[in-house]
């Protein structure tokens, strides 16, 4: 398979892409969903700290 057989210009007067036109796309997926699923538990630990601070300011002002 060739790069000229994937990319096809963009006839002008149109604006259209040819049918057989295939996006070639820079992005792993399976990549990706793994950074996704490693970054997820730390996310919901900074947010459960985000929130226990909150109750915390919350407590403290109804100490005043």
């Amino acid at each position: 398979m060739n790069i000229n057989d994937l990319v096809h210009p963009v006839d002008m007067n149109t604006g259209l892409l040819p049918s057989p036109t295939l996006e070639m796309s820079n992005v792993n997926i399976g990549e990706q969903m793994t950074q996704l699923i490693n970054a997820q538990p730390s996310y919901q630990f900074n947010s459960r700290t985000i929130t226990m601070a909150n109750q915390m300011q919350g407590l403290i002002n109804q100490l005043r």
